[in-house]
């Protein structure tokens, strides 16, 4: 219904989201998405810049939805005036009385159309984003298919995760390894 170029269209949402999701986010079949440690920072200033690009999107869209639903009300109440001002509906006399004026009738009409087209606030949900972080639990580290997986998927990472029998001395780990 949308030419892909329309500035309506959310193909633009939908490339920079898959952008996005293309340069920080792995998919491990199976088990979902996860993020290396050292690329969170990055991620969320991403999607931060995604949330704004979005709340903009909508602004425009609302603006734009509104003119064309301000149009077509026009066109509408311009093609029914003349009849309507004829044989106005019964529900209007009391409003409006024995012997209307035209411009009691325009409005009349006016307001039942306004009413009945509606707002493009009302016709809106607010378009949101949200990244969720969930930490990799020590049973899928524990699980060999999930250590083969995620082995292939980010060859780069020399360990998931370190284990140690007692607690680590401060400083020992880098923050750079790891998953979210």
């Amino acid at each position: 219904m949308i030419d892909e170029n329309s500035e309506v269209s959310g193909d633009r949402v939908t490339k920079l989201k898959q952008f996005i999701v293309g340069k920080y986010l792995i998919n491990l079949p199976g088990y979902g998405t996860v993020i290396r440690r050292d690329k969170k920072a990055a991620f969320q200033v991403a999607v931060k810049s995604l949330e704004r690009y979005v709340h903009r999107f909508q602004r425009r869209l609302k603006k734009k939805l509104q003119k064309a639903i301000d149009a077509n009300r026009e066109v509408l109440t311009s093609a029914l005036l003349p009849s309507v001002a004829k044989n106005p509906p019964v529900r209007w006399k009391k409003f409006l009385g024995e012997r209307p004026k035209d411009q009691e009738i325009e409005r009349m009409l006016r307001s039942e159309l306004a009413d009945a087209f509606g707002r493009s606030d009302d016709l809106f949900q607010d378009m949101n984003v949200k990244a969720i972080f969930k930490g990799v639990t020590y049973e899928s580290l524990s699980d060999p298919e999930f250590m083969r997986i995620a082995s292939q998927k980010i060859p780069s990472l020399d360990t998931l995760h370190d284990e140690f029998d007692a607690a680590q001395a401060e400083g020992q780990r880098s923050e750079k390894e790891g998953l979210y």
